[in-house]
Formats: structure tokens, C-alpha cells, sequence
């Protein structure tokens, strides 16, 4: 795929899937949802002020036609309701206007049933002006400074994704600041080590360290003389902490002009974990992205 937009028509094939919202008085959510059910993407249930969302949505003159609402007006209360009702009749969870810490608290809880024993993960995809195909990375959502067990996960869940976007063999860059192996820099030594591990899998390309100019630009490694599987033509990009790449995806986004949507996989359904600052098309683009699974 070359744009999101193309991911919104691969999702319309599939038909409507049952959105579970969390906290939805958003102005913003309610947008991006009544959006998707005209486009025949979604359906569901929201949890949360039964007054403040209808009160929204008359305001922003939509129909919430196609959803039920659960009055709740704690938000703490409402995202446990909406986890629990996501793990048992959901097809995915939706972040509504919540913060992350109560959001993930609940996803989190084990006795809610939608956490599995597998690594959560975010991965975004990026569409950039500049690149000539979607461009994933992770992690820049949950992960602050994972260990090599969590990096190998990490890895596997991005995989996974890409196969389900239609790519056999997607191309893992391992991202550095040089494709140099230097030992003050920890995690060049991990990517050599994981780029041995991946070597002869046939699942993906991984390889790192790469510096990012390397990663997405031919021409780069045609300059520098560095022979590389991805050269320039990476489908992953994967960071060695939260901070690179929650920066990297927002500067993107809002200095480069980049679409941009996210999930976390790894648990029971799909997540739509989105800033309560992200736009309408960045929410509809991420619901489009989880009912993808």
C-alpha cells in the first residue's frame, strides 16, 4: 500500500466490526466514528457521559445511529467497562478522551481479559510525502527502553502487521544513528546480534545497525558505499526506545505533513491508542488499521 487511503478501501471488503470506545465525549472521536460508519467500517458501543456525548454530537450535528451508548461518567470506570466488553464481544478498543495512564492501567489488567501473554507493542504508520510506499515504526507508544526479549517481540508483532497489510516479506531496519557496531552504543550490539538471529528466516528482512538515511534512501547507500538488503527500501522501522520514536513520528507528522495512524498488538482484539490531540482522519485511519486483524 501506498497510501492510508487504500487501507480505508481494503477495510470496506471486510464489512463492519464492533468499536468499543472508551470515554467518547470527544468532539474529534465522535467525528472520526460517525465518519466510519458511513463508510460502512464500523459499528458499536461507547462508554462514558451519556449526556456530554449526546450533547456533543448535537452540537457537531452527526446521528450516533449504529451505537450504544453506556452512561458512565467516571472515566476510569467507563475505560474498565469498555475493556472488559472489548475482551468478551468487541472486535476492537478505541481511545476516547482519556489519559494514557488510566487507559493502559486498564488494558493492562489481567482480570479485565483483554491482555494475553504476549508484549504489547504500538506500531504507526506513516504516510510520508517523501517516501514511496507507508512506512511503519516502532515502538513510540508504550515500550520506554525495552530489553533484547521485548525488542524480539516487538519485532514479531510489526511482522505480523505487515503480513496482514499485504507484504510477504517486509524489510526491518534496526535504526542507529551510524550502521557502525559501537560498544557505548548498546543497542548496536543488540541489532547485530538480532540481525544474525533473522539471517536465514524467510518471514521479513531484518537487518541494523542502519542509520535512517540509509534505511528509506537508495541514494544514501549509494554514496556511502554500503551494501544492504533494505537499502532504501525499508517497510519497519524500529527504534531502540519510546523517546526516538515517539519524537520521529510526530516530527513526521507535524513538520513533514505526514498521515499518520497507530495500533498496539499483542493483545486479545486490536487497540486504537490515539493522542486526545490527533485529528479526525488520524482516528479514522487508525479504526481502519484495527479492524484490519
Amino acid at each position: 500500500m501506498r497510501t492510508l487511503k487504500e487501507l480505508l478501501t481494503k477495510i470496506k471488503e471486510k464489512g463492519k466490526r464492533r468499536c468499543v470506545v472508551a470515554v467518547a465525549q470527544d468532539e474529534t472521536t465522535l467525528l472520526a466514528l460517525n465518519h466510519a460508519y458511513k463508510e460502512r467500517i464500523v459499528e458499536g458501543v461507547l462508554f462514558g457521559d451519556k449526556g456530554k456525548i449526546k450533547e456533543k454530537a448535537v452540537k457537531l450535528g452527526i446521528s450516533l445511529e449504529g451505537f450504544e451508548i453506556i452512561d458512565e461518567p467516571d472515566e476510569e470506570k467507563a475505560t474498565r467497562m469498555a475493556v472488559k466488553t472489548t475482551a468478551e464481544d468487541g472486535d476492537f478498543l478505541l481511545k476516547g478522551k482519556v489519559s494514557t495512564a488510566i487507559f493502559l492501567r486498564s488494558v493492562l489488567d489481567k482480570d479485565l481479559g483483554l491482555r494475553t501473554e504476549r508484549v504489547l507493542s504500538h506500531v504507526a504508520i506513516m504516510e510520508p510525502r517523501l517516501y514511496h510506499k507507508l512506512l511503519m515504526l516502532t515502538d513510540g507508544g508504550l515500550n520506554i527502553r525495552p530489553d533484547f526479549k521485548k525488542k524480539l517481540d516487538i519485532i514479531e508483532n510489526s511482522i505480523n502487521l505487515a503480513h496482514r497489510l499485504g507484504i510477504p516479506k517486509p524489510k526491518v531496519a534496526l535504526l542507529a544513528s551510524s550502521e557502525l557496531v559501537n560498544p557505548d552504543m548498546p543497542e548496536t550490539l543488540e541489532w547485530e546480534k538480532i540481525t544474525e538471529m533473522w539471517r536465514n528466516r524467510e518471514d521479513a528482512i531484518v537487518e541494523g545497525p542502519l542509520a535512517l538515511d540509509l534505511a528509506v534512501s537508495r541514494k544514501a547507500c549509494e554514496l556511502k558505499g554500503i551494501s544492504s538488503r533494505i537499502g532504501g527500501d525499508a517497510d519497519i522501522l524500529m527504534v531502540a526506545d519510546v523517546a526516538t520514536g515517539n519524537i520521529f513520528a510526530k516530527g513526521v507528522q507535524y513538520l513533514g505533513g505526514a498521515e499518520i495512524c497507530g495500533t498496539v498488538l499483542g493483545a486479545k482484539r486490536p487497540i486504537a491508542m490515539l493522542s486526545r490531540a490527533d485529528s479526525v482522519e488520524t482516528k479514522l485511519y487508525s479504526m481502519a488499521l484495527a479492524c484490519l486483524e
